[in-house]
């Protein structure tokens, strides 16, 4: 992938995990990982997914995910014409593969950059994480009063 194409990637990444946070409520996972492929007649090659965890995509699962791959469309493109496309993988917020990644990030603010390491239970060439926040981290919801309805 070309370096102007990565920037534009990881700048729209960073904007859509802000966008929906605001929209649809805070991410436990937000992670970009590029995962070594191969194929089965040995060209390697290379694909990348979009990890995502949130308590709100499992109160509808199926619409959660056609709504994700609808908003992560417009960024394929970045990718490339002759790389897979980009996937939407959902993680249940409670999965014990998180807990590593919250060991490793923390819950910063900003991206956190990986290369070759072992992460949700992948071979990772490089990621590139957004949010990583524990589920008991994460802002609750506040009740709706009728003063604020």
């Amino acid at each position: 992938m070309r370096i102007g194409a990565l920037k534009r990637l990881l700048r729209g990444m960073a904007d859509l995990e802000n966008e929906l946070s605001a929209a649809k409520g805070e991410f436990s996972l937000f992670a970009l990982i590029e995962k070594e492929d191969w194929p089965e007649d040995g060209e390697p090659g290379s694909s990348w997914r979009l990890f995502v965890a949130a308590p709100w995509i499992w109160a509808d699962r199926r619409e959660a995910e056609k709504y994700l791959r609808e908003r992560v469309r417009p960024y394929r493109q970045d990718i490339g014409v002759f790389s897979p496309a980009l996937r939407v993988e959902v993680v249940r917020p409670e999965s014990s593969y998180l807990e590593e990644v919250w060991e490793y990030c923390g819950t910063e603010e900003g991206m956190v950059e990986v290369y070759n390491v072992e992460i949700l239970d992948v071979t990772a060439l490089r990621g590139y994480i957004f949010a990583s926040r524990r589920p008991a981290e994460m802002p609750q919801p506040q009740p709706q009063t009728a003063a604020s309805v």
